[in-house]
């Protein structure tokens, strides 16, 4: 695989702070899910266990070996259980960090997540950082920093790791050197430009495809060949968070296509888009339409009746675009 040339940035802050001296007891590694957070990660850490590299991990030394197997016993992960991260997890973070190193000079804990944290866990987290251990380092990746509270923030170095609009022509090229076609590079990273992994991720496992198709059952729908019942139906049994958090991305592309954007040929041409563009209000009904999924989108996990909620969303998506 080419290089996360993306994560550059955010290695050379690290490397730069390294270099100087600074050893940070508290990180934070925020971005967007599918831009490499875990990538990052996987660059630093492995250099911190090793014994015998402060840029590049020999890959040999005892510390290094343990590291490759997934089983060192200086690092813990903390991961949330049911979307929370709990104060039973914190505390056991804050006992793995009252022993020394076993074969490192590093101690390193990674909460996943991090801005899932509880009221419970965030102040327990918070007590450790007052007093950080001397050879402890605690990274907490979230895709939502501001969400932790402005407390833990103080007291940790950020890596923000984005994409930025200028790389949208080497992010080409990186997807399309990962053996994938090129209508599909050119379908997903409209779409998905800001999260690499996650477009990569779409086309492998055919969220990509199968989101044109819902496009184009929508399109269907409204023109009366599915009922609702159906439609419903297939969307409770197939359709995921990902598949309604691509279609705002696709809405804004129709919206922007709107404005004067026209690179986006994939999605223009679905039968689904014609209809949102032709209607005289369309830039009001996308956003419209938008602010809908959305409501499936904060429902979609937690709704029981979920074939009903569905239901009531396509009756009013339906109603939304032959009004327009």
């Amino acid at each position: 695989m080419m290089d996360m040339f993306w994560l550059n940035d955010a290695k050379q802050a690290w490397q730069g702070m390294i270099n100087k001296g600074i050893k940070p007891q508290g990180v934070i590694i925020n971005g967007a899910q599918g831009v490499g957070k875990q990538a990052l990660l996987g660059h630093i850490v492995p250099v911190m266990l090793c014994a015998n590299s402060n840029e590049q991990a020999c890959g040999t030394c005892q510390s290094c070996r343990l590291n490759q197997s997934g089983h060192h016993p200086d690092v813990l992960t903390v991961a949330p259980e049911n979307n929370v991260v709990k104060v039973a997890m914190i505390r056991q973070l804050t006992d793995f960090f009252v022993s020394t190193p076993h074969c490192s000079e590093h101690k390193i804990a990674v909460i996943h997540q991090a801005h899932l944290m509880n009221t419970s866990a965030a102040n327990a987290l918070l007590k450790v950082l007052e007093e950080p251990p001397a050879s402890g380092t605690l990274f907490l990746l979230s895709e939502a920093k501001h969400h932790l509270l402005p407390t833990i923030r103080s007291r940790c170095i950020s890596l923000d790791v984005a994409v930025k609009h200028t790389a949208i022509p080497a992010l080409k090229d990186w997807l399309m050197a990962q053996n994938m076609a090129a209508s599909d590079v050119d379908a997903v990273l409209p779409l998905m430009a800001g999260v690499p992994l996650a477009a990569k991720s779409a086309v492998v496992s055919g969220l990509l495809t199968e989101l044109k198709q819902f496009l184009d059952d929508c399109a269907a729908y409204i023109e009366g060949q599915v009922s609702t019942v159906a439609m419903a139906k297939k969307w409770h049994e197939q359709m995921s968070m990902e598949h309604l958090m691509m279609w705002q991305q696709y809405n804004l592309l129709v919206l922007k296509h709107r404005q004067g954007s026209s690179d986006h040929a994939y999605w223009l041409q679905l039968k689904l888009s014609k209809l949102l563009k032709k209607q005289s209000q369309s830039a009001d009904l996308i956003i419209k339409v938008n602010e809908l999924i959305q409501g499936l989108v904060l429902k979609f996990n937690t709704q029981l009746k979920k074939q009903l909620m569905l239901e009531s969303a396509l009756f009013q998506f339906k109603e939304l675009i032959l009004k327009g």
